[in-house]
């Protein structure tokens, strides 16, 4: 079919009266056509076209009618018929009130046409330079970037089903390609008419390990037959680049062993890995993955899209790629794209699966981007000769051991252990604190800073650490992912002790390590210092404190109450003055 372009027609006056007399508050549609005008013109798409062959429909009013399409969730019939007989898609489209409209199956056979001439973002491109144009879109700004899943149009089956189907489709296209050459073929093993006849479905195999094993086997012979005689010399030497006969010769060589010893299947580690791994003859693309604990067979799309309060949430760039790529694979594609459109934002929100400690130094030495986003657990690459701060943190409790030194690197210097498993974490996770110390510094002190001119909403009776200093430490546990209050309180605890100094908070005096805890010589009842006693567990224990903290029965209770009378004073450094612990009460060795 050939292109004859034919200007965007102005909505004419019939459809317009009866549009603005059903929609008096106006539609999306109508306001497209109101405020971005005429979108799409059939130019933009004449590469798509050939110069010979009948008159195609208007590319532009296609475009323009899947753009509809997808804004409100309508399959290909949906939207064909709403072309028919919605008053406000035809006023979008400029269409008279008796236009027919044309078949659902065009919408389909325009996309495959775009794909194929490499205009599959052709339509995305247009739209934003038009919102780009009227001041609606522009860089900087925030922009978020999330994956979902698409679900391949095909069947999920099994390895038996998968290699039964795939020998029968290339038995179908070779009946419709050569029907001659294949009646010889299958005159030879007269078994395939009744084995390859009907859909390969797990209802109409055989029951039994060994028989399954058995057919999977005769199934495997059967297709190692049919490739032999297509690369046999007498056959054609194109019967070999049918896709059909490709695809079945890539899933033998990926499903099947072949040696002296006859045929047999491949099991385990001789698998091919997942992304290489055909798992449809109808759809070779098609790949497995796992995303969130749901497995689904297809592809992944990554949208990002603005998501400043003041603008519109417009879609800015879309990858699709196979279920299997790696989100961390396309952080650097999708920002290539953004910049290529002009749309790179200031910020950057992301989940974990599109950061690393790379991505993060990448985003903001390439493309002045702040990329943020939790990072995820996994092995991080320092990259050789970098000067770090060595660290080894203990994260199975919240509990974090700093031992830092200077020392250039070459890999993996950077350890953290997690749950008995240790991986990498980037430089930037240890100097948080000295980044979040610099808000409530000034001239190498702590005082005086940003920090200290917030109002400290505490009572005098009590205070225990400088505000400054508070705020400054729940701020460096908030950036370390800290979620609650008891989270920033352990983060706190086991913080060392070069930490707290830089924040402002004092050193612990008296530290001590029992078990996995640090103990203070606290005062007398202090719930979060009483050590741990040897032989007795944290549940034993808390069952004999009270809510305040201290014991319930024995001196100990009665020499709390007397603490409790009698609070201890905070002297101006934040350190607690030199005190001996209340007559009567018990403290663990």
């Amino acid at each position: 079919m050939s292109l004859r372009p034919i200007p965007v027609p102005p909505v004419p006056e019939a459809t317009a009266r009866v549009a603005r007399a059903v929609f008096r508050k106006g539609c999306l549609a109508m306001r497209v056509r109101d405020e971005l005008g005429p979108l799409f013109c059939d130019e933009q798409f004449a590469s798509a076209f050939p110069h010979r062959g009948g008159p195609a429909l208007s590319p532009g009013q296609l475009a323009m009618v899947s753009v509809l399409q997808f804004a409100e969730g309508l399959t290909d019939r949906q939207a064909a018929d709403a072309v028919r007989s919605r008053i406000d898609v035809k006023y979008c489209l400029g269409l008279e009130l008796d236009d027919p409209g044309f078949n659902f199956s065009v919408l389909s056979e325009f996309r495959d046409r775009l794909i194929v001439h490499g205009l599959e973002e052709q339509v995305l491109d247009i739209m934003l330079e038009r919102l780009s144009g009227l001041g609606l879109l522009r860089a900087g700004g925030r922009q978020r970037t999330d994956a979902t899943h698409v679900l391949a149009a095909v069947r999920a089956v099994n390895r038996m089903e998968f290699v039964g189907e795939t020998m029968r489709a290339a038995l179908e296209a070779l009946a419709a390609t050569v029907p001659d050459w294949l009646a010889d073929i299958a005159g030879q093993h007269p078994v395939w008419a009744k084995r390859y006849g009907a859909r390969c479905d797990s209802y109409r195999m055989p029951k039994g390990d060994n028989a399954r094993e058995e057919w999977a086997r005769t199934v495997g012979e059967d297709g190692f037959a049919l490739l032999e005689a297509a690369h046999a010399p007498t056959a054609p030497r194109w019967l070999r680049e049918i896709p059909a006969v490709q695809v079945l010769r890539t899933a033998w060589v990926q499903q099947y062993h072949r040696d002296s010893e006859g045929v047999r299947w491949r099991e385990g580690k001789d698998l091919p890995p997942g992304r290489i791994r055909i798992l449809s003859p109808y759809d070779v693309q098609a790949r497995y993955s796992v995303k969130r604990g749901a497995g689904w067979v297809g592809y992944k799309v990554h949208f990002s899209k603005v998501c400043e309060p003041d603008a519109p949430h417009v879609i800015t760039n879309v990858a699709t790629t196979d279920a299997t790529v790696q989100d961390t694979e396309m952080t650097d594609q999708i920002h290539q794209s953004l910049q290529k459109r002009e749309l790179l934002p200031a910020e950057h929100l992301v989940h974990c699966g599109y950061t690393s400690a790379s991505l993060l130094v990448q985003a903001r030495d390439d493309y002045h981007v702040n990329l943020l986003g939790p990072l995820r657990q996994g092995r991080f690459k320092v990259p050789a000769g970098a000067s770090v701060r060595r660290s080894r943190l203990c994260m199975g409790s919240g509990l974090a051991r700093h031992e830092r030194n200077e020392a250039p690197v070459g890999r993996g210097d950077l350890q953290v252990a997690s749950n008995h498993r240790s991986f990498d974490v980037p430089q930037v996770c240890h100097r948080l604190p000295d980044q979040v110390a610099s808000l409530g510094q000034r001239g190498g002190t702590v005082a005086g800073g940003a920090a200290a001119a917030v109002p400290d909403p505490r009572r005098r009776r009590g205070v225990r650490h400088p505000f400054v200093a508070v705020l400054l430490v729940a701020a460096s546990a908030v950036v370390g992912s800290a979620q609650s209050f008891a989270a920033i309180g352990q983060w706190a605890a086991n913080a060392p002790q070069h930490a707290l100094a830089r924040l402002g908070r004092p050193r612990r005096r008296g530290t001590r390590r029992t078990g996995r805890a640090e103990c203070r010589d606290n005062p007398p009842g202090h719930r979060h210092g009483l050590p741990r006693r040897p032989g007795r567990s944290d549940r034993s224990r808390s069952r004999r404190l009270g809510l305040a903290g201290h014991r319930r029965q024995g001196r100990s209770r009665l020499a709390a109450r007397d603490h409790a009378r009698r609070p201890y004073p905070c002297r101006d450094d934040g350190r607690w003055p030199d005190r001996q612990p209340a007559e009567g009460s018990r403290q663990d060795e």
